[in-house]
Protein backbone atom coordinates (compact mmCIF):
# COMPACT_ATOMS: atom_id res chain seq x y z
CA UNK A 1 0.00 0.00 0.00
CA UNK A 2 2.80 2.40 0.84
CA UNK A 3 4.45 1.77 -2.54
CA UNK A 4 1.16 2.54 -4.34
CA UNK A 5 0.80 5.89 -2.53
CA UNK A 6 4.41 6.73 -3.33
CA UNK A 7 3.83 5.85 -6.98
CA UNK A 8 0.80 8.19 -7.18
CA UNK A 9 2.76 11.04 -5.61
CA UNK A 10 5.62 10.42 -8.04
CA UNK A 11 3.20 10.55 -10.98
CA UNK A 12 1.61 13.79 -9.74
CA UNK A 13 5.02 15.34 -9.16
CA UNK A 14 6.11 14.45 -12.68
CA UNK A 15 2.92 15.84 -14.17
CA UNK A 16 3.26 19.09 -12.20
CA UNK A 17 6.89 19.40 -13.27
CA UNK A 18 5.88 18.82 -16.91
CA UNK A 19 3.20 21.54 -16.75
CA UNK A 20 5.63 24.03 -15.19
CA UNK A 21 8.33 23.28 -17.77
CA UNK A 22 5.84 23.48 -20.64
CA UNK A 23 4.65 26.86 -19.35
CA UNK A 24 8.19 28.17 -18.97
CA UNK A 25 9.25 27.03 -22.45
CA UNK A 26 6.20 28.61 -24.05
CA UNK A 27 4.37 25.40 -24.95
CA UNK A 28 1.52 26.36 -22.62
CA UNK A 29 0.05 29.77 -22.04
CA UNK A 30 -1.91 30.92 -18.97
CA UNK A 31 -5.08 30.88 -21.07
CA UNK A 32 -4.61 27.16 -21.72
CA UNK A 33 -4.54 26.49 -17.99
CA UNK A 34 -7.82 28.28 -17.25
CA UNK A 35 -10.65 26.24 -15.80
CA UNK A 36 -13.34 27.70 -18.07
CA UNK A 37 -14.32 26.31 -21.45
CA UNK A 38 -12.67 27.65 -24.57
CA UNK A 39 -15.21 29.07 -27.01
CA UNK A 40 -14.24 29.68 -30.61
CA UNK A 41 -15.08 33.15 -31.88
CA UNK A 42 -16.39 33.57 -35.43
CA UNK A 43 -14.05 35.19 -37.91
CA UNK A 44 -14.83 38.66 -39.15
CA UNK A 45 -16.37 38.69 -42.62
CA UNK A 46 -13.74 38.85 -45.33
CA UNK A 47 -14.06 40.77 -48.56
CA UNK A 48 -14.23 38.65 -51.72
CA UNK A 49 -10.83 38.30 -53.31
CA UNK A 50 -10.67 37.72 -57.04
CA UNK A 51 -7.56 35.73 -57.90
CA UNK A 52 -8.14 35.56 -61.64
CA UNK A 53 -10.88 36.53 -64.04
CA UNK A 54 -11.29 35.40 -67.64
CA UNK A 55 -13.88 36.61 -70.14
CA UNK A 56 -12.39 35.50 -73.51
CA UNK A 57 -13.83 38.64 -75.12
CA UNK A 58 -10.49 39.35 -76.76
CA UNK A 59 -10.84 36.20 -78.92
CA UNK A 60 -7.93 34.34 -77.26
CA UNK A 61 -7.86 31.45 -74.80
CA UNK A 62 -6.00 33.66 -72.28
CA UNK A 63 -3.54 30.95 -71.21
CA UNK A 64 -5.98 28.03 -71.20
CA UNK A 65 -4.95 24.92 -73.15
CA UNK A 66 -6.40 21.53 -74.01
CA UNK A 67 -5.33 18.54 -71.92
CA UNK A 68 -4.80 15.35 -73.93
CA UNK A 69 -6.80 15.36 -77.15
CA UNK A 70 -8.98 18.29 -76.07
CA UNK A 71 -8.91 21.47 -78.14
CA UNK A 72 -9.83 24.83 -76.59
CA UNK A 73 -10.91 28.00 -78.37
CA UNK A 74 -12.64 31.28 -77.64
CA UNK A 75 -16.13 30.74 -79.10
CA UNK A 76 -19.33 32.76 -79.56
CA UNK A 77 -21.80 29.83 -79.45
CA UNK A 78 -22.46 30.11 -75.69
CA UNK A 79 -21.55 32.84 -73.22
CA UNK A 80 -22.32 33.55 -69.58
CA UNK A 81 -21.73 37.29 -69.89
CA UNK A 82 -20.61 39.17 -72.97
CA UNK A 83 -20.42 37.36 -76.30
CA UNK A 84 -17.61 34.79 -75.85
CA UNK A 85 -16.66 31.80 -73.72
CA UNK A 86 -14.04 29.04 -73.67
CA UNK A 87 -15.12 26.14 -75.86
CA UNK A 88 -13.69 22.63 -75.45
CA UNK A 89 -13.95 19.99 -78.18
CA UNK A 90 -12.25 16.70 -79.05
CA UNK A 91 -12.37 15.09 -75.61
CA UNK A 92 -11.55 11.38 -75.87
CA UNK A 93 -11.51 10.64 -72.11
CA UNK A 94 -12.98 12.10 -68.90
CA UNK A 95 -9.73 13.69 -67.70
CA UNK A 96 -9.26 15.61 -70.94
CA UNK A 97 -10.47 19.17 -70.84
CA UNK A 98 -9.19 22.68 -70.28
CA UNK A 99 -6.06 23.39 -68.25
CA UNK A 100 -4.60 26.73 -67.25
CA UNK A 101 -1.01 27.67 -67.93
CA UNK A 102 -0.18 29.78 -64.87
Amino acid sequence: MMQQISSKRNWRTRLSLFVVLAYLTGLLSPAMLSAGPVVAQPLAPQADVVIAEYDFEDGTTQGWYGRGAAVVASVTTVAHEGSRSLGVTGRADGWQGPGLDC
